[in-house]
């Protein structure tokens, strides 16, 4: 998922729901299909917790990735059990890229 680095929150938050999905590559999948609820979220847990990568907390990072990901039923579960411990020993180690390929890897 592409973020947003050329748009400040200030300039985001002018913007419809719809358009700020748009501009962070929310709205449609590869194929340019309309994403599906589940894909929205996990999009979502993805979004937060890569803000938290931006300033190198890879401790909140995986850590919201994990509660969010509980949020809703067609994502709960998702990282469970192995992958869950995966993310935190990436987490306590500090590698903020080995901690965003955890997350991104996660479909």
């Amino acid at each position: 998922m592409a973020r947003s680095e050329t748009f400040s929150d200030e300039e985001l938050a002018l913007l419809t729901k719809a358009e700020r999905d748009g501009l962070l590559g929310v709205t449609d999948d590869a194929a340019g299909e309309p994403l599906t609820e589940r894909q929205r979220h996990l999009a979502w847990c993805k979004e937060r917790a890569l803000e938290y990568l931006d300033r190198d907390d890879c401790r909140n990072a995986v850590a919201s990735f994990l509660s969010d990901v509980q949020k809703h039923p067609s994502t709960a579960g998702l990282a469970g059990g192995g992958l869950a411990i995966i993310g935190m020993r990436e987490a306590c180690s500090g590698d903020v890229q080995a901690v965003e390929r955890w997350i991104e890897g996660f479909n």
